[in-house]
């Protein structure tokens, strides 16, 4: 079967997150208990289309409005974060 974004061979069904019907696992993460909300998608695919769909979440350093990158922080704060550790 083929990917339907770009082609490829797909590796797995992905939801699409169109069902009102929407549920969550026990992590949190969307499905949908309709099989026609499903598409075949590439790996590759599979990763860009969930991230679009991710919630945004907002760097948890005070005050910062930027979204979260790594370690709950934003690139600027992770990577300060990152260079305070490395000069100890």
């Amino acid at each position: 079967m083929s990917c339907a974004s770009c082609g490829a061979a797909a590796d797995h069904w992905a939801y699409d997150h169109t069902d009102p019907n929407e549920r969550r696992d026990d992590r949190g993460r969307p499905y949908s208990t309709d099989l026609d909300r499903y598409r075949p998608l590439c790996k590759t695919c599979h990763r860009r289309f969930d991230v679009q769909h991710m919630p945004v979440i907002l760097c948890t350093s005070p005050g910062c409005t930027r979204p979260q990158k790594a370690k709950a922080l934003c690139n600027a704060h992770y990577q300060a974060a990152r260079t305070s550790d490395t000069a100890l």
